[in-house]
């Protein structure tokens, strides 16, 4: 399951690739929005002493929530790479905060895809610590290497990825992306998909702080009405 029927798209066999179009239409579906579906159980991740970074799982698309399991009293900050690298060159340390951002290096090697990003600390570690981080994160597309793979998303999502699926084919004969996409961008189907995973979870708790998420890609996501402070 989970993958269209290329015999009934209608493409030249030679213009068009199918497994090479799934992976395209998946990796657009994934970002189309803050899926639910896509977000992963927390991992941990070991320290390595006198490294900068920690390594994320390949699949993590989107880093959520990074907690230190080694010091419940030590706090764990997001920042850019830019305030990280200040940080770093400043006389400041402290075992009780952590720093970090998400970085992506460069290629490596010509024939191989820029490595997956990675999360750079500061302070660096002085000494292996096994499981140092509980990371939460959300995955990207789970790219399909042959024919019998099965699409890696729940089964009530085939029907939008096989609507991509067709859109990039039709691409592939010539038609627009852009409008094939805008189609697919404003279907009820859609629309649909994104209320049932933005209402997975009816009650979200009491908003921290007496506000709610201010994320707009959020706005599909219910909330209670009481706060805490």
């Amino acid at each position: 399951g989970g993958l269209a029927d290329v015999n009934a798209i209608q493409v030249d066999p030679q213009r068009f690739q199918y497994k090479d179009n799934v992976n395209d239409a998946g990796q657009h579906m994934v970002s189309m929005h803050d899926w639910s579906w896509l977000v992963r159980p927390p991992v941990m991740v070991n320290f390595t002493a006198n490294q900068e970074f920690v390594e994320l799982p390949e699949e993590a698309q989107e880093v959520l929530k990074v907690e230190n399991t080694s010091n419940v009293n030590s706090s764990v900050q997001p920042t850019t790479p830019e305030d990280l690298l200040h940080v770093r060159g400043s006389i400041f340390t402290s075992q009780h905060a952590f720093w970090y951002a998400v970085v992506f290096p460069g290629q490596n090697d010509f024939r191989e895809n820029a490595p997956q990003p990675r999360l750079e600390i500061y302070p660096t570690p002085t000494t292996d610590s096994s499981k140092a981080f509980r990371v939460l994160y959300r995955a990207g597309w789970t790219t399909l290497s042959n024919m019998n793979s099965v699409a890696n998303v729940p089964r009530d999502m085939e029907a939008l990825l096989t609507e991509l699926v067709r859109g990039f084919a039709r691409a592939a004969q010539g038609a627009r992306l852009t409008q094939e996409l805008d189609l697919i961008d404003a279907s009820a189907l859609l629309n649909r998909l994104k209320t049932r995973y933005g209402s997975i979870q009816r009650d979200l708790g009491m908003a921290a702080g007496g506000a709610v998420e201010s994320l707009v890609s959020e706005v599909y996501r219910p909330f209670t009405s009481i706060t805490k402070s």
